[in-house]
């Protein structure tokens, strides 16, 4: 992950509890494509990073420049190495998108403060689909059992109900 060494911006709730700080860039996309949005950050004093920090990307219509056509956001975050943090997402730009409007927002912390090193939003190659299969049991322990029994017969469960492949699972026990 990059830093680029320097503060872009800070904010700080400056003791008001309904504190709303933002920064904001608009970048032009081009619809359908795919883009990754990098944020670099470190802060202070925060309850909860996903409550009081917004990462928003407003996605832009030509002709409708307000309000945003559809507005997705950042919401997972790592540590790097030397204690700042950083958000990333993969996105594809709406139909009939022609900007994103990058918003890092600082909100609803007194004392909370963050200092934002870095953003980006570049184009990436399409992303391929990720297919998965879902199973799903309903199940209950009989009588008196044990952590051991109980994870082996769940397994059993979860095992035939793979094998069924697309249809529906009826393996009951209860």
């Amino acid at each position: 992950m990059w830093r680029t060494g320097r503060l872009s911006a800070t904010t700080h709730g400056v003791g008001n509890r309904l504190c709303l700080g933002k920064w904001g860039q608009v970048v032009p996309v081009s619809d359908g494509r795919f883009y990754r949005v990098r944020v670099v950050f470190r802060h202070q004093h925060l309850e909860d990073v996903n409550l009081n920090l917004l990462i928003a990307l407003a996605w832009r219509v030509a002709d409708r420049p307000t309000p945003p056509l559809r507005t997705d956001r950042l919401s997972r975050f790592g540590v790097m190495p030397d204690g700042w943090m950083h958000g990333e997402g993969v996105i594809r730009a709406p139909q009939g998108c022609i900007a994103l409007e990058l918003e890092l927002c600082l909100r609803l912390t007194a004392n909370g403060t963050v200092w934002w090193d870095g953003a980006e939003v570049t184009e990436v190659p399409p992303q391929l689909p990720r297919p998965v299969k879902l199973a799903s049991v309903r199940w209950c322990p009989e009588g008196p059992s044990t952590l051991e029994r109980n994870l082996a017969e769940l397994s059993e469960a979860l095992d035939v109900a793979g094998q069924q492949g697309w249809t529906s699972s009826a393996w009951l026990r209860c």
